[in-house]
């Protein structure tokens, strides 16, 4: 094995401790916000009673190229209760 050979593996392994450690900080920071989000109540708005049980009516993508992106943009749920989809 010649020294540009070790100099090679060496360098695509270190690439690869770097990638790896990325990708694992890349998963924590992740998921850290995430909880972090969830973890926060929202007291603004206080859900409907029986909304557990509502139906999935559709989703919505609004992707940032969309007009309304900057108030709306994101993936929606829509879910409606008994009422709605007797309606």
């Amino acid at each position: 094995m010649c020294a540009t050979d070790v100099l090679s593996r060496a360098y695509h392994s270190s690439m690869m401790i770097r990638t790896k450690t990325l990708i694992v900080l890349g998963t924590l920071l992740t998921f850290a916000w995430a909880a972090s989000v969830w973890a926060i109540p929202d007291e603004r708005a206080a859900y409907p009673s029986g909304y557990r049980t509502w139906v999935h009516v559709r989703s919505a993508l609004i992707d940032p190229k969309s007009a309304t992106a900057d108030r709306f943009g994101g993936i929606h749920h829509i879910y409606a209760n008994e009422k709605a989809v007797e309606g």
